[in-house]
Order: C-alpha cells, then sequence, then structure tokens
C-alpha cells in the first residue's frame, strides 16, 4: 500500500507532470506559436459571442419596462443600448488576426465588462423592483448575471491564472454591488460568494483542459511524425522570428543546412525502414552536438535545418563540423558509414528568409558537388565560398585585439589570459585529447576566471565603482556557469557548441566586452594607476 502511494506520489511530482501543471496555470512558459494560436481562439470566440448577445442584450428591454418603474427601465435601457453598441464593436474588431496576449484578454474584458456593469446598474437603478411575477423573474435573472459571466469563462482557452484574475474581479463585483444595498444580509451574501466560487472553479478547470489539450495538439502538429524534431512549417516560423529579432536587436544569427549524402542509395539498397533509422539515428547526432538554445527541424526527405540564435559564423561552422564528425564516426546497425554535406550562412543586413535559406541551401549543393562530406559557407564578410574538409581546430579561436584593452596591466593580462585559457580548452575538445588532460584545462579556465573576478572586485573597491554588487553577482553567476560545464563534461553531456558559446558569448562578449567596460571609465579618471592593484 505505502508502495504504491510513493509510486503515485512519485508521478504526480516527475518533472514532466510539473511542467504540465505550469503549463496550465501560466503563460509564461508557452511557445510563442501557441499563445499566438490561443490568443487567436479567444479572439474569434469574443467575436461570436459578443455577436450572438447583441439582440439578447436589446430584448431584455422589454423585460424591464413590464417590471420596473418608467425612470428606472429608461435608464436602465440606454445603459443596454450602449453595451450593445460595445458588442457590436466587439463582434467586428475581434477577429483572429489580433494575436497579441495584451489585445485579445482585453477584449475578453470588455466583453465580460458589459453584463457585470448592467448587473450593478441594476443593483441601484432598480433597487426595488415592481411587484409581480414577472418582475421577480427579472430580478432572479438579474442575480444570475455574475454566475452566467462565470460560466462564459470556461468557454475560453485561458490558463488558470488568467481563469482566477478574471473570475475574482466578476466575484468582487458580484458581492460588493448587493452588499451596499443590503448590508444586514450576510447569510445570503456568503451563500451567493461560496455558490460564485465553486463555479468559478469547475470553470477553471474547463479553460485549463483546453489549454492542455490545445498545447498538446499543437506540439503534435509541429513535429515530423517520424523523427520527432520540428517540421517544416515550424521551423520556418521559428526561423523568421529570429530573422526579426537581429534585425530589432542586432543580435547575429546563423542557418546551416544539412542533406545526408547518398540517402538514396540506403532505402534503395536496404530499405526504407533501415533509411528511416538513418534519419531517426542522425537527429539523435544532431541534438547531442547543438547547444540548448538552437533551433533545429527537418526540411524534407533527407534535408535538415539548424537556426543558431546569438551566433555568427564561426559558431556555425563549429557546429556543423562538429556534427559532420559525429557523424562519420558513428556505426549504424548496417555497417555503413554515414556522411553528410552542409551549408552555411550568416544571415545579412535587411536580408529576406528566402534570400538567407536559398543562400545555405546553395552552399549545401556546393559541398556536395566538391566530393560532400564537407562543409560550405557563405559569410557575410567574405565574397567568395570556402571550402572544408577535415577542419583546422585553429580557426576556432578566440582573438584578442586591442581595442579590448583599459589600458589597466593587471586588468589587461588578465582578460589576455583568459582569452589563452578558453583557446587551449577549445583546441583540446575538437582534437579529441584524453578526458583527463581537457578535465584539468576546465579546472584552469575556472582557476583563471575565479582569480580575475577576484581581482577585479579588489579593483572596485579602489576607484569606488557604483555598480560593484551589480557586477559581482554577474560573476557568481559566471562561475556557477563554469562549474555545471565541468559537471556536465564529467557526465558525458557537453555540447561543444554549448562551451564555444559559453566562452565566446557569455565569457568574451557579455561579460568582457560589455559589463567590464562600465567599470573602465572610472579607471580613466584615477589620477594616478599607481592607486590601483596592478596585478591579481
Amino acid at each position: 500500500m505505502l508502495s504504491q502511494l510513493g509510486r503515485t506520489l512519485g508521478l504526480l511530482m516527475s518533472r514532466q507532470t510539473l511542467e504540465q501543471i505550469a503549463e496550465v496555470c501560466f503563460s509564461a512558459g508557452h511557445p510563442s506559436h501557441v499563445t499566438r494560436h490561443r490568443m487567436a481562439v479567444i479572439s474569434g470566440r469574443v467575436q461570436l459571442f459578443a455577436s450572438a448577445f447583441i439582440v439578447p442584450t436589446l430584448l431584455w428591454i422589454i423585460l424591464d419596462a413590464n417590471s420596473m418603474e418608467t425612470a428606472s427601465w429608461h435608464l436602465m435601457a440606454l445603459l443596454r443600448v450602449l453595451s450593445a453598441a460595445v458588442l457590436l464593436i466587439l463582434s467586428s474588431v475581434a477577429i483572429p488576426r489580433l494575436r497579441s496576449r495584451g489585445e485579445a484578454l482585453g477584449l475578453l474584458a470588455l466583453m465580460l465588462a458589459c453584463p457585470m456593469t448592467i448587473f450593478v446598474a441594476a443593483q441601484f437603478i432598480a433597487a426595488q423592483p415592481l411587484n409581480g411575477a414577472l418582475a421577480l423573474i427579472n430580478h432572479k435573472l438579474y442575480e444570475a448575471i455574475p454566475l452566467l459571466v462565470l460560466a462564459g469563462i470556461g468557454v475560453f482557452p485561458l490558463v488558470v491564472s488568467e481563469s482566477l484574475l478574471l473570475g475574482f474581479l466578476v466575484i468582487v463585483v458580484a458581492i460588493v454591488a448587493p452588499l451596499s444595498q443590503e448590508p444586514g444580509n450576510s447569510p445570503h451574501l456568503i451563500s451567493l460568494f461560496l455558490t460564485d466560487c465553486l463555479v468559478l472553479g469547475v470553470y477553471v478547470l474547463a479553460g485549463a483542459i483546453q489549454v492542455f489539450y490545445m498545447a498538446s495538439l499543437m506540439g503534435q502538429a509541429d513535429r515530423d511524425p517520424l523523427t520527432g524534431v520540428w517540421n517544416r512549417g515550424r521551423m520556418e516560423e521559428r526561423a523568421r522570428e529570429e530573422l526579426l529579432r537581429w534585425t530589432r536587436y542586432g543580435h547575429p544569427v546563423s542557418l546551416v543546412f544539412a542533406d545526408i549524402d547518398h540517402f538514396k542509395k540506403v532505402n534503395d539498397s536496404f530499405g526504407h525502414a533501415i533509411g528511416d533509422d538513418v534519419l531517426k539515428e542522425f537527429c539523435g547526432i544532431v541534438r547531442r552536438c547543438m547547444r540548448s538554445t538552437d533551433l533545429f527541424g527537418r526540411w524534407g526527405g533527407e534535408e535538415f535545418v539548424i537556426v543558431l540564435p546569438n551566433s555568427g559564423l564561426t559558431i556555425a561552422r563549429l557546429l556543423a563540423e562538429r556534427i559532420r564528425v559525429e557523424l562519420m564516426e558513428h556505426h549504424f546497425a548496417f555497417a555503413e558509414s554515414i556522411t553528410a554535406s552542409f551549408g552555411i550562412a550568416e544571415c545579412r543586413p535587411r536580408e529576406s528568409w528566402e534570400s538567407w535559406l536559398a543562400r545555405a541551401d546553395a552552399a549545401t549543393y556546393r559541398a556536395k558537388n566538391n566530393g560532400r562530406n564537407q562543409l560550405a559557407w557563405d559569410a557575410v564578410d567574405e565574397g567568395s565560398e570556402v571550402m572544408l574538409g577535415a577542419l583546422d581546430a585553429r580557426i576556432f579561436e578566440l582573438i584578442w585585439r586591442k581595442q579590448y584593452e583599459c589600458g589597466h596591466q593587471g586588468v589587461d593580462d588578465q582578460h589576455r589570459q583568459l582569452f589563452y585559457s578558453g583557446n587551449d580548452l577549445l583546441n583540446a575538445v575538437i582534437s579529441g585529447r584524453p578526458k583527463a588532460e581537457i578535465t584539468a584545462m576546465i579546472e584552469t579556465l575556472l582557476g583563471d576566471i575565479t582569480e580575475h573576478f577576484y581581482f577585479e572586485e579588489a579593483v572596485f573597491r579602489a576607484i569606488g565603482f557604483p555598480d560593484s554588487d551589480s557586477h559581482d553577482a554577474i560573476h557568481q553567476h559566471l562561475l556557477g556557469q563554469t562549474a555545471e560545464l565541468k559537471k556536465s563534461y564529467e557526465q558525458g553531456n557537453l555540447a561543444l557548441g554549448d562551451l564555444f558559446n559559453f566562452l565566446a558569448y557569455d565569457v568574451v562578449v557579455q561579460h568582457i566586452l560589455i559589463e567590464d567596460r562600465k567599470y573602465f571609465p572610472y579607471l580613466q579618471v584615477m589620477s594616478s594607476m599607481e592607486e590601483l592593484p596592478l596585478q591579481g
């Protein structure tokens, strides 16, 4: 019994289950295309329900006229006409093109506000309805408006947090408005509150179930059924998003186009089942080599694309070469080696997705025409294509430049040493040096980084750098990343792309070339460099 309970609790608290719970509770972790689709559905349903309730909203005026005093129903009629006008506008603008989360939820809130406004007005304008059965029916219908609104929330694919926010606002209005008119009727209001909460709970669950199945179905629709990687449509959508991000923020982005060599021969010689296995194993190799931030999908047949955000040509070449070597050395069940040709292109200024893809595709064909099992790239700064067979590890190195210097000997020497240690580690990994040797190099890099950070912090104290606390926090974050890289390598999970990205982007670009430059002006205003520590 206890073991069964333990297994059940373990299943409920598994990482996958917790991720699913977070997915239906909050929208922050949703992929952008899921959010857009969900907002399009919400906008479309707002349009549908706004259209459906225009006529009933106006027809209710007849019921008010026969159950309220003249002055009261006149005011309620005016309010209903205004509400119908709002619903008419919503039915016209809440079209599926409105996919922004703020727009869609704003339209939904505005639609729900129409009946709740009528409900609040009825508490004050028609607080004393006329006697008679029709007046009683009308009064009960007004009381039911909050419950109907809460039930309406369940029609929309809202995450739990969104449903609770809207529902809580409805419940507050539903209780506060009658309370101002009947302060002594607490038991009735408590009963209404509990009923509203129960109704909200049911429809929060209904909305969450919609979100769960919507995300699940879209996840399946975005995946290639054979390999499990993203399909062509999803890859094109994500690639366009990265292109827009590059246009807006200037972050480099590169594309790798991969084509498995002589794949038709595999199908013809060994059958399509073996060919399918080759495709799946190729995808497994790519996943092991790529970084967690890279985007990978099947373009069609034996063709695949990889989009590398925040990455220039050098990182893309490094990743492609790593995949090429891993694939060439991989042992397939049918005892034949498989190779692939790769075309690489870094996105150019003001370039379209079609042009960017065409350059990578053309580079792939040139690689195949020049003998296959190699890389070709079309660089932003190079006028001609460069072919690559066996990659020279020296191509991938961190290059120290004169303009990186700040003029302080200790800081410049340590920054330069980080470049040297990083290059030694990269060359060792690319060259396939023994694991113990690479582990020792990671330890050396970690020591160099730690020593540099301690020294920088001493410099901060000497110059009175005002942002030293936030800079220290960045130091701790980078040290944690280095320790994680070491742990991943020891466990055999370190992707070479992740290592290079950490050294080139996190340490060099983000830290040395961006964050460290924030305190360089404080060094320059010191009257004498002798007042500062010269070395660690």
